[in-house]
């Protein structure tokens, strides 16, 4: 996506507060759509944590100024200053970016993804409903994190019957204390029932624990199912698939 000198600075400003999300809208030539103010602000965040991550702030700061010092005349500095600030650094990030694929591309492509940087404890939605007896106290604990005590719980809860709830939570309370078979049992047990309520949430975590017990081809394959409409999932499986 090209982005305007105008939005630039509006997504900027934006992004500080300074304006809200109608007012960027508005104050547009051309008022872009919310999809495109959206993959607006991803640039725009994007090329700042770039420029963090290759440690060209300070750099590009000395460059700016410079730029500005030879650029501007005293009387119009406080009023071109903001924009000509955005521009450059739009422009430099643009070129750190070009710097730093060329150079590292290498190194990154190279790198293998990382558990944890994918990994994300399901939140508890059932404390709320009020669970008593083993149910209220697994959950207790895998609130509290302690995954270990919430398992044996848990497994106080396991009978010839699907319990939906409890073979999920088990399971990411498993992935989580690196537990792969059992997660990996008890989301292939949901994938199959037609009930199940965590469909696409099984997906994205038995596509976690085949890659954790080394079953690469059966995490991709699972991974690869996760849907775009699967909004929640589907940007972190493309890009482990990438990684894979």
């Amino acid at each position: 996506m090209e982005l305007k000198e105008e939005l630039i600075e509006k997504v900027e400003r934006y992004l500080s507060g300074e304006l809200t999300r109608k007012e960027v809208k508005e104050e547009n030539d051309t008022t872009p759509s919310d999809d495109e103010l959206d993959e607006a602000i991803d640039l725009f965040n994007a090329s700042k944590n770039l420029i963090e991550l290759s440690g060209l702030r300070e750099d590009l700061k000395s460059i700016h100024e410079e730029y500005i010092a030879e650029t501007e005349t005293e009387e119009d500095e406080v009023e071109t200053k903001g924009k000509n600030s955005v521009w450059m650094w739009w422009t430099a990030a643009v070129a750190a970016a070009a710097i730093l694929i060329a150079v590292f591309s290498g190194v990154f492509q190279n790198e293998s993804p990382r558990f944890e940087d994918y990994f994300e404890a399901y939140p508890d939605l059932l404390s709320m409903r009020g669970n008593e007896g083993n149910m209220g106290n697994a959950m207790r604990y895998y609130s509290l994190q302690d995954y270990e005590a919430a398992i044996k719980e848990f497994d106080k809860l396991i009978t010839d019957s699907l319990n939906h709830e409890v073979l999920f939570y088990q399971a990411i309370a498993a992935l989580a204390v690196e537990q792969y078979k059992m997660a990996q049992s008890n989301l292939e047990k949901l994938k199959e029932s037609k009930n199940n309520t965590y469909w696409q949430q099984t997906k994205w975590y038995l596509g976690l624990a085949y890659w954790q017990s080394g079953q690469i081809e059966k995490a991709k394959e699972i991974l690869s199912s996760i849907e775009p409409g699967e909004d929640r999932y589907y940007g972190k499986a493309r890009d482990l698939l990438n990684g894979l």
